[in-house]
């Protein structure tokens, strides 16, 4: 493996926190799918931005900007509303995946 790419490598495993190990199989198994679920979100969410400034990215910056906000979730019987605060960071990407997702 040459340089760069070990360098990505490394960056990868410690935004991902896939670096944790235990003694035992499973819950590795298990702590490794839910890592790669959540990084085969971000990168969904990174490709739905291409057009923003937000395709440029790593992981945890997208993390930040787009997850880790606050907000409230209402459930109904035919809909989720999600109400975020009226002004983050993240406003204007939530709105350019809103529209990406009403399109799609």
């Amino acid at each position: 493996m040459s340089s760069p790419s070990r360098a990505v490598w490394r960056a990868a495993r410690r935004q991902s926190f896939t670096a944790r190990a235990s003694a035992r199989f499973w819950p590795n198994a298990f702590r490794l799918l839910l890592h790669a679920a959540a990084y085969w979100l971000l990168d969904t969410l990174r490709r739905w931005l291409t057009t923003t400034e937000a395709a440029t990215y790593q992981l945890d910056i997208l993390r930040l900007r787009l997850l880790k906000i606050g907000g409230r979730v209402r459930e109904y019987a035919d809909r989720v509303r999600l109400s975020l605060a009226s002004s983050h960071p993240g406003e204007p990407l939530w709105t350019h995946l809103a529209a990406h997702a009403y399109l799609a």
